[in-house]
C-alpha cells in the first residue's frame, strides 16, 4: 500500500485527516519508523523503486503478518517469543548504531574508552589527542566526564 491509501485509511478508520501536502511528512515521520523496526518492507514489488517516488509501497514483513494473525490465540506467547528470538528490536538495533558512532579516546597506555557522540565530547576528544600532547608533555589524565557516564574515566591513583 502506498502512503496516500493509508492516508485514506487513517480517516476512514481512526477519523484522522491528513491533507495530500503532508504524503512526505507521514512517510518520513511514521512509515520510516517501522521500516527501521524491520516490520515494514519497502518496495517489495520492486526494490530499485525510489522510497521517495509517488508509486511506493510498503508491506507488513510477511513473518510478522502471521504472528498478527494469531494474536487472541493461545499460539500468539510462543510466536512473540519465536519472532523477537529471529529479529533484531529498533531498540537493539539504535543501540548498535549508538555504540557505533561513540568516539574513542586513548586515556592512559593500554586504555582506551568511548565516549557517547556529539556535544562537547567532541571537542574533549579534539584535547585530549591534540592539545594535551603538544601542551601538557608528560602530563597525566586524571578525570574525563561523559553524559552517559560522569566518571567515564578517573586514575584514582592521582
Amino acid at each position: 500500500m502506498g502512503i496516500t491509501p493509508m492516508m485514506e485509511f487513517f480517516d476512514v478508520h481512526y477519523g484522522k485527516k491528513y491533507a495530500p501536502n503532508t504524503r512526505e511528512t507521514v512517510r518520513r515521520q511514521t512509515i520510516h519508523q517501522f521500516v527501521d523496526a524491520g516490520i515494514v518492507i519497502t518496495n517489495p514489488d520492486l526494490t530499485s523503486r525510489p522510497t521517495n517516488s509517488p508509486k511506493a509501497v510498503y508491506q507488513i514483513v510477511p513473518g510478522l503478518l502471521e504472528l498478527l494473525r494469531i494474536h487472541g490465540t493461545s499460539e500468539w506467547e510462543k510466536g512473540l517469543e519465536t519472532w523477537l528470538a529471529s529479529t533484531e528490536t529498533l531498540k537493539a538495533k539504535y543501540a548498535h548504531e549508538r555504540e557505533m558512532k561513540r568516539i574513542p579516546i586513548h586515556v592512559a597506555p593500554g586504555k582506551t574508552i568511548t565516549l557517547s557522540p556529539g556535544g562537547q565530547n567532541i571537542l574533549i576528544e579534539k584535547i585530549v589527542k591534540h592539545f594535551c600532547e603538544i601542551f601538557t608533555g608528560g602530563g597525566k589524565l586524571v578525570y574525563i566526564g561523559d553524559t552517559d557516564q560522569k566518571w567515564a574515566y578517573f586514575d584514582e591513583p592521582c
